[in-house]
């Protein structure tokens, strides 16, 4: 009877383990461009005069937390920053300037990470490294304001 109820919880530990993986998987909302679309991205950060926030995430991640993560800094940037999902392989392609600061230790270890550049990319604006949960609201509040900042001083 013991060995029958080990078993079982093993069973639904794997069940629970599995189905919350596959829940980590995100879809990008309709106003993250990929980056195989930065070109329209930038033409639309220069004529909306907004920023480009790099994302670098994997939208096929089994990490519930890294999903999380990467869902609310879309909807805390989408106001104020045309937004470009970067995948670890696109990495390569993007403006050198967004590219050195996701690969920087300032970027940190975990993902997303995050860099807002200039529409035509030549100023650094910022750099949101991945947060804890708890951190995360103030820490793209904080996001927003320096973009804010900048904007009305550009």
């Amino acid at each position: 009877m013991k060995k029958n109820a080990q078993h079982t919880i093993a069973a639904l530990l794997l069940t629970f383990l599995s189905s919350s993986s596959a829940l980590a998987k995100f879809d990008l909302p309709d106003y993250v461009y990929p980056a195989s679309q930065l070109k329209e991205a930038q033409t639309k950060a220069k004529s909306g005069k907004k920023p480009l926030a790099f994302v670098g995430t994997n939208k096929e991640t089994t990490c519930p937390i890294a999903t999380a993560a990467s869902q609310e800094i879309f909807q805390g940037l989408k106001d104020s920053c045309i937004i470009v999902y970067v995948e670890q392989d696109d990495v390569d392609n993007l403006p050198k300037i967004a590219e050195k600061a996701l690969e920087s230790e300032e970027a940190g270890k975990y993902i997303p990470k995050t860099a807002v550049v200039s529409a035509d990319g030549s100023t650094l604006i910022l750099i949101l490294p991945d947060a804890q949960p708890e951190q995360r609201a103030m820490k793209i509040k904080e996001a927003q304001e320096k973009i804010a900042q900048y904007m009305a001083e550009k």
